[in-house]
């Protein structure tokens, strides 16, 4: 069991207070000190106020070693609910992470959500590195708790497989393991995208239709991005640049994500290689280049 002076001690740090800032006014820095160094036990009221001061359950300090992370989680877990509930993911991590020296399932499941969801942003925004190590994060904390994470890890590993075609570092690590879809399971419209471009990359255009059909893509400019690859497929380039311009026209009120931008100019460079117009191609090729640059440094 750890000494109650040294419990004191621990908890003081990782606040970063002094032990002027604990002590205050209530004991000497120097009675705070010998506290600590276990050459001095603090009476009823002293253990109460440093319980106080350092924001945790008194009985804490009087907790066999296992028994300090319920304490910990207990006085801390309306601020995680609350955090959680208002959709502040770096804010409910950090109180997770910074003041929970340890974890049960219910922490796990929550620091899984809200990786996920700083991922999601980080995606949104066009900041590929951090969507990858964050997807990379959720699928580490979903295998370690009971609670159900199924659909959250398999649109987490959508996304890695997403991810993978834009850079080597961006690969998916050898120890996360492809998550699939059961029979019954209901497919999500991100999920449904990459298969329909794996299936036209296959050179089968049926799955992408019957996809295309059966599914509600939230954002459409990736049903339209499924089409022009049917197009390029048929080799239908003209067709094909006609709908990706349409998605990269703000105002025809579909604005692609930045990660979609850049596979969006890639599609075009081929287009316009395929119909002979070189001068265009090398110029998407270009954009697409410096596009790339921006997603692997914000």
């Amino acid at each position: 069991m750890i000494a109650l002076g040294q419990k004191i001690r621990r908890l003081r740090v990782a606040q970063q207070m002094t032990q002027a800032e604990l002590a205050g006014d209530q004991i000497t820095r120097n009675m705070l000190s010998q506290i600590e160094n276990g050459n001095a036990q603090p009476s009823l009221a002293t253990i109460l106020y440093l319980a106080d001061k350092l924001d945790i359950a008194p009985g804490y300090f009087f907790a066999e070693d296992e028994d300090e992370f319920l304490y910990r989680k207990m006085q801390r877990i309306d601020k995680i609910k609350q955090a959680f509930a208002a959709g502040a993911w770096q804010r409910c991590m950090a109180l997770c992470q910074d003041n929970l020296n340890g974890s049960d399932d219910e922490v796990t499941f929550i620091l899984c959500r809200c990786a996920y969801q700083l991922a999601l942003r980080a995606f949104a925004e066009g900041r590929l590195c951090a969507a990858h190590s964050g997807f990379v994060q959720t699928l580490e904390y979903a295998s370690q708790t009971i609670y159900d994470t199924s659909s959250l890890s398999r649109t987490a590993y959508d996304y890695l497989t997403y991810l993978a075609q834009f850079d080597s570092a961006l690969e998916i690590p050898s120890f996360i393991r492809p998550q699939k879809y059961g029979d019954n399971a209901e497919q999500p419209w991100f999920s449904a995208y990459l298969q329909a471009l794996a299936s036209v990359h296959a050179g089968d255009l049926s799955t992408p239709e019957h996809l295309l059909a059966l599914i509600d893509f939230a954002e459409p400019a990736f049903a339209v991005h499924i089409r022009a690859r049917m197009a390029m497929a048929s080799c239908d380039y003209s067709g094909a640049v006609q709908l990706i311009e349409r998605v990269l026209t703000p105002e025809r009120g579909l604005p692609p994500s930045k990660p979609m931008a850049y596979l969006l100019y890639g599609d075009l460079e081929i287009c316009c290689r395929e119909t002979g117009d070189f001068e265009r191609a090398y110029r998407y090729s270009t954009q697409r280049v410096k596009l790339l640059d921006i997603l692997l440094t914000e």
